[in-house]
């Protein structure tokens, strides 16, 4: 998929020698709704540690 601006994108300008052979981007709760699922394990964690006492909002909050 492209975005047409009417103008030719350029190769961006890399330091000599170096090319990338791939490209990694950090879309943590950008693009999608990691809570619900990061929450679950976490409560799935707290259980499987017999550990009740934890609030696994709480326990999430502190980790992240």
């Amino acid at each position: 998929m492209s975005i047409g601006t009417g103008q030719h994108a350029s190769k961006p300008k890399l330091p000599m020698g170096i090319e990338p052979r791939m490209l990694s981007f950090d879309v943590y709760g950008t693009l999608i709704n990691t809570t619900p699922a990061n929450l679950q394990a976490f409560r799935s964690i707290l259980h499987e540690a017999s550990e009740t006492n934890v609030d696994p909002m709480e326990f999430y909050s502190f980790c992240e």
